[in-house]
């Protein structure tokens, strides 16, 4: 019986050609996900470029993962004092008109030292009511001449307009002033003690009404503390057995 002839087709496919299909098919158990993946992690990862996306971004304290900026340590030095106070000044023309009659910013003087609480003393004013005629130069150099003492004063009778800057870790001694003081935490957050030993911690955007009496001020945060103050001078506190309550005086 001839090869053709036993039933054997023709058609089987010869050793050889067994071998090639097996070595052209996939495996049973191929999963071209999973080897897609396993390629992937074999190849090293690039890392992305930061360096165009920070130089455009980073003073605007926009993040990158992972990392959080602190705007005011990002300065050289790792100096954290806030800018200096602008103040725009308004008042009348000869006609009557409203007019800007400035635009400048106060440099604070530091009586504690460079590193210490800085003082931007505002606008002064000798007395209540005020006169809005007084040109506003001379509130100016009031506000220069009131930064004599270690602590910003108010006039007696007046007001005193100012901004204390309170640095990390620093703090402004215990004392008294014969004012009543409207406070407004601007920046960063203070703790305000009492001479008896009680204390609260004030934030950013929340505010004080403090009736002459003895304190101190500490910043146990990590930026500078930044207080307006509106100080209306007061009479002295007279207490039932006749003592009056004088202000503090500090020594240079």
């Amino acid at each position: 019986m001839s090869a053709g002839d036993d039933g054997s087709s023709q058609d089987q496919p010869t050793q050889q050609q067994q071998q090639q299909q097996q070595q052209q098919s996939p495996p049973r158990d191929y999963n071209p996900t999973l080897q897609q993946q396993q390629q992937q992690q074999q190849q090293p990862q690039q890392q992305p470029n930061w360096e165009p996306y920070l130089r455009h971004t980073s003073a605007l304290g926009i993040l990158k993962p992972n990392v959080v900026f602190d705007v005011f340590k990002m300065s050289a030095g790792g100096d954290q004092r806030l800018p200096n106070p602008r103040v725009v000044r308004t008042a009348h023309a000869d006609d009557g008109k409203s007019v800007f009659v400035s635009d400048e910013l106060v440099t604070p003087f530091h009586p504690f030292g460079p590193e210490g609480s800085g003082f931007s003393v505002l606008d002064v004013r000798p007395a209540v009511p005020v006169r809005n005629t007084d040109p506003p130069v001379q509130a100016a150099a009031a506000a220069a001449a009131s930064q004599q003492p270690l602590l910003p004063r108010c006039p007696p009778a007046g007001v005193n307009f100012v901004i204390t800057d309170i640095p990390p870790g620093r703090s402004a001694p215990m004392h008294r002033t014969l004012s009543l003081d409207y406070a407004a935490v601007m920046a960063g957050e203070v703790v305000l003690r009492l001479d008896g030993g009680e204390e609260k911690t004030v934030r950013a955007g929340e505010l004080i009404v403090q009736q002459g009496v003895n304190h101190e001020w500490e910043n146990r945060g990590d930026e500078t503390c930044r207080i307006l103050f509106v100080m209306v001078g007061s009479e002295k506190i007279t207490l039932a057995d006749g003592r009056a309550l004088e202000e503090t005086v500090f020594q240079r």
